[in-house]
């Protein structure tokens, strides 16, 4: 009988092939399964959580207005967005910047809101009622400082399971990518547990599979795995601050900088134990 192979990570390729198989087929939504997260972060714990803060922002403006109206394509308003923009958390050139080339600010102007007020509504926190956009009765209890953990698991959720994080991301669609995220995730609190170079990032993450297919299709310098890992990976994990960065790339997070997991990382993620919990049969 030829052996089983044994892999990088000590166990037979059999193995290692049923956890990678649980991670991708993952309900992340069920409590301990192969990938779950935890709802019991603390408010104090998610003090460089953009996006978290952000959709609080959002959220409380809504309270505070009992909602608001929206155009005809269903945006927020001009005059809506105007009384949010600095409120926002975004990076320190991107307001003076975006003041500089639009004369009015419309939603999508403002990405980091667009994303924002798109998680809301499809996590369910806002509804649209006659044609306004009202906080839901659980919009309103999350934004309680006590349910903070599950405000930002629910917003996390939503942008990694339920949006199509293309146009989230306003980039071209990698359904590959985002299917295997769990696996990607299970990889990269591995590698990043001390600082990391972005740049090469893909072939230590992404299933070889996926790897495969961004290689084939790359079309130029900004069309590599690495540029899509940044994209669709570490840059929204460090927008909900679970990756901090040493920046050098000049906008955003980019394949210049160097990254690693935070402490929120491993709080909020859980991995089903590797590999005793799937056997060696």
């Amino acid at each position: 009988m030829i052996p089983d192979p044994t892999t990088p990570f000590g166990v037979p390729l059999a193995v290692l092939n049923r956890y990678l198989k649980s991670l991708y087929e993952a309900d992340w939504k069920a409590p301990h399964g192969a990938i779950w997260f935890s709802p019991e972060v603390q408010l104090a714990e998610l003090a460089r959580a953009d996006i978290f803060h952000n959709a609080r922002i959002f959220l409380t403006v809504l309270q505070e207005e009992a909602g608001t109206p929206t155009t005809a394509t269903g945006n927020l308003t001009r005059a809506f967005v105007e009384r949010v923009f600095d409120r926002l958390r975004l990076e320190e050139s991107y307001k003076p910047s975006l003041r500089g080339v639009c004369k009015v600010l419309n939603e999508p102007d403002v990405w980091p809101l667009h994303q924002v007020r798109l998680l809301a509504e499809y996590g369910k926190l806002v509804a649209r009622r006659d044609k306004r956009l009202v906080l839901t009765k659980r919009g309103r209890e999350a934004l309680a400082d006590e349910r903070a953990g599950e405000l930002f698991r629910r917003l996390f959720l939503t942008f990694f399971r339920t949006m199509e994080m293309s146009y989230l991301l306003n980039l071209r669609s990698i359904p590959e990518l985002q299917a295997a995220m769990a696996i990607s995730l299970w990889r990269l609190e591995q590698v990043a547990k001390g600082w990391r170079a972005a740049s090469g990032m893909a072939a230590q993450i992404l299933p070889p599979r996926v790897m495969a297919r961004l290689v084939a299709e790359q079309r130029g310098v900004l069309d590599s795995p690495d540029y899509f890992v940044a994209a669709y990976v570490l840059s929204p994990l460090h927008d909900f601050g679970l990756l901090e960065r040493r920046q050098e790339s000049e906008w955003g997070l980019g394949i210049e900088d160097t990254v690693r997991v935070t402490p929120l990382f491993r709080r909020l993620i859980r991995f089903a134990e590797f590999p005793s919990a799937f056997g060696t049969n």
